[in-house]
């Protein structure tokens, strides 16, 4: 994807990629999915959190030296 992404195209691409991830994508998951920078995709994920169509969570993920962490993931908000 370009910089140039918009948050529509962020929303769709955690979704698209939420398969397996119910618990949300972490910012590297995502930078990683997209092939944005990082300051863009904070952006963003700053603007969708304010407007309600992303939550932040909680989830553990194994770290390069092996041990669980709990790291912040987001996951697109379900309309009610």
């Amino acid at each position: 994807m370009s910089a140039s992404i918009s948050l529509e195209e962020l929303l769709s691409e955690i979704k698209r990629t939420s398969n397996g991830f119910e618990d949300g994508h972490t910012l590297r998951e995502l930078k990683k999915s997209m092939g944005i920078g990082v300051k863009k995709l904070g952006d963003l994920l700053r603007d969708a959190i304010e407007n309600g169509s992303v939550e932040v969570g909680r989830s553990e993920r194994v770290a390069l030296d092996g041990t669980i962490r709990v790291v912040p993931v987001y996951r697109v908000r379900k309309k009610k």
